[in-house]
């Protein structure tokens, strides 16, 4: 699938907006009248009737505030993680930073902070459901937006800390244990492109670590588990831990090579996000994955093509679905996404061209590591196509 095949159109998407301040909700009522073609939006005064709403209607996105009486953000978003999952969950909160905000970690996909425009929500929204169609599709919709975090290896959360909690670390020291791992590369930057701070995306690490700062990092490192630990149940069939990780940082550092400056920091991060979606499903769907792998095995075909034969979809896309929701800027979440197509050119200038061609160096390079089903065609056989 390519960026061309994309979804523009989608179904009517059901969002579900909680406050406990009536004038609030009037505010974001008015503010996406111009959204109502896309948008199908209920207003619940509370964490109870919002519970309550979703008990009888289907929704797609919860936008919630956090401090509210009764039951706050944490206990609402919290409650629907658990009895639904597939509801993408955003904060809508002037909380930034808060021990609150902390506390929802875990159970958010993404957050916006008051005051927020409407067109920064609209936005949002719009980028939180752009795969949906396709995944509905198939069943693992419900799955994978039931994971909020993709594991990492055990022994980079104490060098991060380390490094998080020194009164000499800056942004360069952090970034540069960051990039080793792509799980903790694309938590970093949804938190960036969060409420912890304003402004425009931003693809670059020592951009996101700035804008979250060294010391909120290093909190929510502790208290959320940023990075989590990739246990020995969480593998992916035909290729090591370790292979995974050389993979992803071989992609990056072939991407830095290849592309220029204008698409450098997207091209690099980009490709080390690449393996995101194989991650995702042995940690969500360990058994599909299994299948997936095991029927590429047996029909002389790549894990994306078998993919799409068994379930309609590929890795790359899951990886997109859950990049989006958490609302990382759209160019690198394409990038991922089609970083399984054939590249169009072996002098690639596009970023999309720069990251097939890198992660197919990367395979390349560590093709003794990997299982031939979890490779891409070669590059030569990819343009002779």
């Amino acid at each position: 699938m390519t960026s061309n095949d994309l979804p523009t159109k989608q179904a009517k998407t059901r969002i579900l907006f909680v406050d406990d301040e009536e004038d609030v909700l009037a505010g974001l009522r008015t503010g996406l009248r111009r959204a109502r073609k896309r948008f199908d939006c209920e207003f619940a005064v509370g964490g109870a009737k919002a519970l309550e709403l979703l008990d009888e209607h289907p929704f797609d996105v919860i936008v919630s505030d956090m401090r509210m009486p009764g039951m706050n953000g944490v206990e609402l978003l919290t409650r629907v993680s658990e009895e639904h999952p597939d509801v993408v969950r955003i904060v809508l909160s002037g909380e930034a930073g808060s021990d609150l905000l902390i506390q929802a970690l875990h159970i958010t996909h993404q957050w916006l902070s008051k005051p927020c425009s409407s067109e920064a929500v609209i936005a949002a929204l719009d980028n939180a459901v752009r795969y949906r169609s396709l995944l509905r599709s198939s069943d693992m919709l419900e799955s994978v937006m039931g994971l909020d975090t993709l594991p990492s290896p055990p022994h980079l959360y104490e060098r991060v800390i380390e490094c998080a909690t020194s009164p000499n670390a800056s942004a360069d020291d952090i970034a540069a244990l960051v990039i080793a791992d792509p799980a903790i590369t694309a938590k970093v930057l949804q938190l960036a492109n969060s409420a912890f701070a304003s402004g425009g995306h931003v693809s670059d690490l020592q951009s996101a670590i700035v804008r979250i700062g060294i010391e909120n990092l290093s909190r929510l490192v502790l208290v959320a588990g940023l990075l989590e630990t990739w246990t020995p149940d969480v593998q992916i069939p035909g290729m090591s831990t370790e292979a995974c990780l050389d993979l992803a940082h071989t992609a990056a550092a072939e991407a830095a090579k290849l592309a220029g400056p204008d698409i450098a920091a997207e091209a690099t991060i980009a490709s080390l996000l690449h393996p995101v979606g194989l991650i995702l499903m042995a940690t969500a769907v360990p058994e599909r994955l299994e299948e997936v792998v095991q029927h590429a095995q047996d029909h002389s075909i790549d894990v994306v093509a078998a993919g799409r034969t068994l379930h309609g979809i590929d890795h790359a896309l899951l990886a997109g679905n859950l990049l989006s929701v958490w609302g990382l800027p759209s160019d690198i979440v394409l990038a991922v996404v089609n970083s399984v197509e054939h590249p169009m050119d072996a002098d690639p200038t596009s970023l999309d061209d720069v990251v097939r061609v890198a992660v197919r160096s990367a395979q390349a390079q560590l093709a003794e590591q990997i299982d031939p089903a979890l490779l891409f065609a070669p590059l030569s056989e990819d343009l002779a196509a």
